[in-house]
């Protein structure tokens, strides 16, 4: 017979929740939901260029501040 162990943390050392769970959890039931909506699809491509853009520009202005020090 086979027990299941649970891991033990002491007191000092706790486990965080995971960030933005919720959100990550929606982008997938909207990636489920979008292979048979084409509409959906095309909304959630947009939406995936825009966050790609937006990060871009933020990796290029931080290796622009990263470049002046």
């Amino acid at each position: 017979m086979y027990r299941l162990r649970r891991t033990f943390f002491p007191p000092t050392v706790r486990r965080k929740p995971p960030l933005n769970g919720a959100k990550n959890a929606a982008y997938l039931a909207v990636a489920i939901l979008a292979v048979a909506d084409d509409e959906l699809a095309a909304k959630l491509d947009q939406f995936r260029a825009d966050t790609a853009a937006a990060i871009a520009k933020k990796d290029a202005a931080i290796a622009a501040e990263a470049a002046a020090m």
